[in-house]
């Protein structure tokens, strides 16, 4: 059977760019410790993230989840 990868996507407005929802992939590693410089988010944020293989981790959290029914957590791009 075929897996099914949910992609959710919201066009482009006037005052916003269009984005791109769908699940985390390794290569996102390095993006998601470009994120968590930010002092807003790390406050809101819940994840450990503070090098490469912290972020890893965190996505393969994410990915289990998935596999597991537990968890659905999206990337927004």
């Amino acid at each position: 059977m075929d897996e099914i990868v949910p992609r959710l996507e919201a066009a482009a407005t006037p005052t916003a760019p269009a984005l791109l929802l769908r699940r985390w992939r390794p290569s996102d590693a390095a993006d998601l410790v470009e994120a968590y410089r930010d002092e807003a988010l790390r406050r809101w944020a819940r994840a450990d993230v503070r090098d490469e293989a912290s972020a890893a981790r965190w996505v393969r959290e994410q990915q289990e989840g998935w596999e597991t029914g537990s968890r659905f957590a999206f990337a927004v791009v």
